[in-house]
């Protein structure tokens, strides 16, 4: 191995003396080096070789493609990336409206709880000002069962 720079690293392999088995391989370099030996020979590509070299593989797949199928081929992997970013798309878009309408929900759950907080206030000091209970009615739109239960509760 020669390091000319810290961008391009030279490896020199001689294919022939590389006899590392498929289940052996321990790193990347490893996969390309067995890529590059065995792409021609192999009838599968395998599951947990790294994203790129899998990239490979499908490329060596669509070299001895006639030109119908790769056409069909393109036409697929288009079908999915529309359908993969259309799912994304309709899935962001239910967040982002679920989202607004838990927001929504919290601020008119908590203007009614201010409101009933403000009456319940209302009707305390109301009362302890001496004012009737007809008249905290008239004040709050409470009816007089309500008002009665709220200063029960509350004294």
């Amino acid at each position: 191995m020669i390091e000319y720079s810290d961008d391009i690293e030279l490896i020199f392999v001689e294919l022939p003396k590389f006899n590392i088995a498929f289940e052996e391989l321990n790193d990347i370099l490893q996969q390309w080096i067995y890529f590059v030996k065995n792409a021609g020979k192999m009838d599968f590509i395998p599951k947990n070789f790294a994203p790129p070299i899998n990239k490979a593989f499908s490329l060596i797949d669509e070299s001895s493609m006639s030109e119908q199928e790769l056409e069909a081929q393109h036409r697929r992997k288009e079908f999915i990336f529309i359908q993969k970013s259309s799912l994304e798309l309709a899935e962001d878009r239910g967040l982002q409206k679920g989202i607004k309408k838990g927001i929504e929900k919290g601020i008119e759950k908590g203007i009614e709880k201010g409101i009933e907080k403000n009456q319940i206030e209302t009707v305390i000091k109301s009362h302890k000002l001496g004012i009737a209970i007809q008249d905290i009615c008239m004040i709050t739109g409470l009816d007089k069962k309500m008002i009665l239960a709220i200063l029960k509760k509350n004294h």
